[in-house]
């Protein structure tokens, strides 16, 4: 039952796909287009991220293998992601974001996690790295003033 409902799953994947793109039923179909499709990997098959401060929204697809206009709807449900926009609108990504990306695309695609889902996931990390690098904080500070304690007792003898 289960493999019946994926290959249903398949088969309207493709069949979207190609009306999305509107081949003609005589032209052949990019099979390599379609395995990507399909194969969404986890993020250890993306390319590596170069080493550059700002990259373009057709730099990021391919890097993220999420098409522009997914990108642009991102933008709008995940609050975290705000590129810079200059000349003309054009959009303009920090690694942090392309990294950020990737989180989302990793949360959809190969978790199953919802839009509400993924942005409450990832709210929650970002909750859960601020806490930690909170209490962090307090640690240190508590260790140094232990330190400060040990050593004014050692210059009040």
């Amino acid at each position: 039952m289960a493999e019946c409902l994926c290959l249903k799953k398949v088969y309207f994947t493709v069949l979207s796909y190609i009306s999305a793109d509107k081949l003609l039923p005589r032209q052949k179909y990019d099979t390599e287009k379609i395995i990507r499709m399909f194969d969404q990997g986890d993020n250890a098959t993306l390319p590596p991220i170069p080493s550059k401060r700002y990259f373009t929204i057709g730099e990021v697809s391919e890097l993220c293998m999420v098409k522009p206009h997914v990108l642009r709807y991102w933008e709008q449900e995940f609050s975290q992601l705000n590129p810079v926009k200059r000349r003309g609108n054009r959009r303009y990504y920090q690694r942090h974001e392309v990294q950020l990306i990737r989180r989302i695309r990793s949360l959809l695609y190969i978790e199953g996690f919802t839009i509400s889902g993924a942005k409450n996931q990832i709210e929650m990390e970002s909750g859960n790295s601020q806490e930690t690098t909170t209490q962090i904080k307090k640690q240190v500070v508590t260790d140094l003033i232990s330190e400060i304690d040990e050593v004014l007792s050692l210059l009040a003898e």
